[in-house]
């Protein structure tokens, strides 16, 4: 590995996204209406 290789952790941003939608106050279903995708495909993404 060469000195200026970074290893990143790999990081699950579910919960951040739950939390970011819940202070909000946005449904799973309207986000993933905007998103132009199923709330339960946004489901998993949780």
């Amino acid at each position: 590995m060469d000195a200026d290789t970074v290893i990143m952790p790999k990081v699950h941003q579910g919960k951040n996204i739950k939390r970011f939608r819940d202070i909000l106050g946005v449904k799973q279903e309207a986000l993933a209406a905007k998103l132009d995708m199923t709330q339960q495909a946004f489901s998993k993404l949780e």
